[in-house]
């Protein structure tokens, strides 16, 4: 039973510990940095250096005058690219926007299910009875953190395919431009993985639930 309570508690580390990397990533603007620093031209040079995430880009420098979103401080808001008035009338354009828009709605897909698998976990609230089976709780748990996991690397394909399309299709920096992935995107990823662990820990502890199962006769509950 210690050893059982152990996993328990490592598994709602990880599964806490996923779901605040994940949330970082969304709500941070570090995801990809663009700096054109080296360029001469003072104009290339404040367009073209910039960090964004999903709702925000800021500038590095000075915000372009010809920059027309809402702005705070140094930073404007991209949302409204999500939404545009109208949709781009050539293919590379929708398909563009399919993928903004994946990468976004996956990741906030991945946290949502993350925080139902913690309430699941944490409080029992599936399948909403008193003193409910362990191996449901377990099985509902692996389920729920292999559905994140594949929608959080879902999300961040979509994003590195958005990238590759920037630098290598459509040609949009500059000479002499820097370009890397920033911190958050690294976030992403590790939360995604942990999404993968905890799916593959929940999976053990139902089987050694029902190993359990198999020696006594009669299911375990969280009260035992």
């Amino acid at each position: 039973m210690g050893k059982h309570m152990c996993a328990i508690a490592v598994s709602v580390f990880f599964m806490i510990s996923a779901l605040a990397l994940t949330l970082i990533s969304i709500y941070f603007d570090y995801w990809y940095e663009v700096d054109a620093v080296n360029n001469s031209n003072t104009t290339i040079k404040n367009t073209f250096s910039y960090r964004y995430g999903m709702w925000r880009k800021c500038y590095l420098y000075e915000v372009p005058s010809a920059e027309e979103r809402v702005r705070y401080e140094k930073c404007v808001y991209t949302y409204e690219d999500l939404i545009p008035r109208k949709d781009p009338e050539d293919s590379d354009g929708i398909r563009y926007l399919h993928l903004e828009r994946s990468w976004v709605g996956l990741l906030i897909t991945c946290g949502a299910i993350q925080i139902f698998a913690v309430l699941t976990m944490i409080c029992g609230l599936w399948p909403c009875r008193k003193n409910p089976k362990r191996s449901s709780i377990y099985l509902a748990s692996a389920i729920l953190f292999l559905f994140a996991a594949m929608a959080g690397v879902a999300s961040n394909v979509c994003f590195m395919a958005l990238r590759d399309l920037d630098e290598n299709k459509n040609y949009i920096y500059p000479a002499k431009t820097e370009i890397k992935y920033d911190w958050t995107f690294m976030t992403s990823w590790i939360g995604t993985g942990l999404c993968f662990i905890l799916a593959f820990m929940y999976i053990c502890l139902l089987c050694v639930d029902y190993d359990d199962v198999n020696e006594t006769g009669k299911y375990s509950t969280f009260s035992e």
